[in-house]
């Protein structure tokens, strides 16, 4: 990914329930983002901003999408 300049990434472990997220900063990645709790703000995407929960719990996936939407 850093040769490639991949700005961002995420790593989800759905066993462990947890979301790590790197982020490209003079072409070494550091991590901005590791646990299961908190919020995840996208560096690529302004204005992404996701409850960590959210990607493994259905009711707050809901909620993080209708907050997304409106």
């Amino acid at each position: 990914y850093e040769a490639h300049g991949v700005k961002e990434y995420w790593l989800v472990d759905p066993k462990k329930q947890t979301v790590e997220q790197y982020v490209l900063i003079n072409g070494q990645y550091y991590a901005r983002f590791k646990g299961r709790d908190g919020e995840i703000e996208s560096e690529v995407l302004p204005g992404f901003l996701l409850e960590a929960e959210a990607i493994f719990d259905q009711k707050a996936t809901n909620q993080a999408l209708l907050k997304l939407l409106a």
